[in-house]
């Protein structure tokens, strides 16, 4: 029953682990999706100025398109790292 008693408190730490480990995952990713998600916004910005600035849409373009495809990008990472992490997260007691 020793081994038994030694297995089950071993896989209980390694629970407690990674618990732990999703925990600091989380707490990781959760800044850097907000710092991502908020590049679309100073493009915007960016984009209000110059053209307060006088430039035209024709000039602008380039930002337009990287606004459009950082906002895809952007959807896409963040629905990843979701699933990335309840892939890893577990199950609730």
């Amino acid at each position: 029953m020793t081994q038994i008693d030694d297995a089950i408190a071993k896989l209980s730490a390694d629970d407690v682990a990674l618990a732990a480990s999703v925990t600091n995952l989380a707490a990781a990713v959760g800044p850097l999706v907000a710092a991502v998600q908020g590049i679309p916004a100073q493009i915007a910005a960016a984009v209000a100025a110059a053209t307060a600035a006088g430039a035209t849409p024709d000039q602008l373009a380039a930002l337009a398109k990287l606004s459009t495809d950082v906002e895809a990008s952007t959807a896409a990472v963040v629905t990843e790292a979701q699933a990335a992490l309840a892939a890893v997260a577990p199950p609730a007691p």
